[in-house]
Parts: C-alpha cells; structure tokens; sequence
C-alpha cells in the first residue's frame, strides 16, 4: 500500500532502539516546517516560544521523547495562561512564525491546561490572532503544502492577508474547503507564486481533505503582505487549531499519498 521509504520509516518509529526518523528525514527539503512534533532527527532547536500571562516571562519549550515537552510548558504556565510568541522552523532555513503583540498571539495553555485537539497539543486562534511568515511566496513558482487544522466557525483560514479580504483554505458555508465544527482535517494544496491555488488533479483544481476531493475553485492573489497563519479577521469569535503546517517546494514533495499517510500514523484522523 504504501512505498519501500514509507515502510521503513514505520518500522523504525515502532521503537527497538532505532534512531528516530521523522516527517523530515523521510521527505526532506521542506522551505518551511512547523510543528508541536519533532519532525527531523538533526534537528535540535525548539518547538515555540511562549508567554505567560500573569508576568509576560516568556521561554522556549523543547521536545521530550520527539514531542512537545507539556511537562516544562505545564511548569511555565501554572495557574496561568500560555501564547505563543515564535513557532520555530524545524527545516533548517530559520524561517520562524513569529508574533510579538500580545493581544494577536495565538494561546497553547489555558489556566495552565494545555490545549489538545485528539489528544495533543494545539495553537488556537481567534479574531485577528495569528503568527507572520517571513516567506515570500512571490519569489519563487510553486510550493505545496500539507497542514492539519479544525476550524469551529465560517471565514477561518489557514492564510490571511493584512487587507483582511483573500484568504487560502478557509471555513465557508457556501464553498467548504474545511469543514466547520468536524474532526481535524489534513489538507494538501499548492501555492503557485502571488497566486495560491489548490492542487491541481487532472483538469481539475482541486483541494485534497484526508485524501478525498473536497472542493475545487480558482486562485487567492496575494496583495502588499506577508502571510499571516490561522488569521481569522471578521467581528465573530471563534477557535481556529493548528498543530502542524509544513512548506515544501513542490518538485521535492511528489508522494503526496505518503506524506499525509505519515501525517495521519501520528495525528490519527481518519
């Protein structure tokens, strides 16, 4: 069912004392690559940066066993609430999601419980909480994209602009590209230059949802800004959830199948 690099992959994750291998080992040279997970053996810097409310310290929280040390985070945050100020790029191109005003800082830690979707931790954003992503999508042709989300209220996406009116994968009663109120979802779609379009199956354009076509339609033009992750906008409160979003220039990332395969052992979705 799946390829030969696949399977080695899981068997090495089964344990044994095998080295661990991850999402990155298996299908490297990612532009960009954010997760509450470890996903590259190499890699040895954190997972984010928080912020507690009750003084405004903030500290890196690192991996335990190839994922997110909830113990440390637990220890910051007690009795208090947990924002994120930096998701770190585990690709190797220092391509970190960063946001420092307080106010749009998305939260990970709620009176110091940690904030899980099927069990594990989540980034959860509302209104205009997001992290800015210094990469420049115009510069080069194409990239594509894997993510795993949930979204709880129409007019969510994974990417916004300052404009506040494109947006890419986002929660709409009328053309649903992430279903609203649904388990986590993983989607895959391609970013082609100033445009972001879905991916492209046949002659369809399509955007790809735990391995089933959920929507087709055109491009998203990206106007004067740089993209802004799980940027909601509007005037309605709801939660938007990330836990995992990883860029890679498409001509590197062809088994789509297994990627979201890999992405789904950890996260168990469908």
């Amino acid at each position: 069912m799946y390829g030969y690099g696949y399977q080695y992959s899981a068997i090495l994750k089964s344990g044994g004392g095998a080295a661990f291998v991850g999402l990155l080992d298996d299908y490297p040279t990612a532009a960009a690559a954010y997760s509450l997970r470890k996903l590259r053996n190499a890699y040895s810097g954190n997972a984010i940066r928080v912020r507690r409310s009750s003084d405004n310290a903030e500290s890196n929280i690192g991996f335990v066993n190839n994922e997110l040390d909830t113990a440390s985070l637990t220890t910051f945050c007690s009795g208090t609430n947990g924002f994120v100020t930096t998701w770190y790029d585990q690709s190797g191109n220092g391509i970190n999601a960063t946001q420092t005003t307080a106010a749009n800082q998305p939260q990970i830690v709620a009176s110091g419980v940690i904030l899980l979707e099927n069990g594990k931790p989540k980034l959860q954003t509302k209104l205009t909480d997001f992290l800015l992503i210094p990469l420049n999508f115009a510069a080069l042709t194409n990239y594509k994209i894997f993510t795993v989300i949930k979204a709880n209220l129409n007019f969510q996406a994974l990417f916004g602009t300052l404009s506040n009116t494109d947006y890419y994968l986002a929660s709409n009663s009328g053309s649903t590209s992430i279903t609203v109120n649904s388990n986590s979802t993983i989607i895959e779609g391609n970013i082609n230059g100033v445009s972001y379009t879905p991916t492209t199956r046949g002659d369809l354009s399509t955007r790809i949802a735990n391995q089933s076509l959920v929507y087709t339609d055109g491009s998203f033009s990206f106007v004067g800004s740089l993209p802004r992750l799980s940027y909601q906008g509007g005037t309605t409160i709801g939660m938007y959830q990330n836990q995992e979003l990883v860029i890679y220039l498409s001509t590197t990332s062809n088994n789509v199948t297994n990627v979201m395969n890999e992405i789904n052992d950890y996260y168990g979705i469908y």
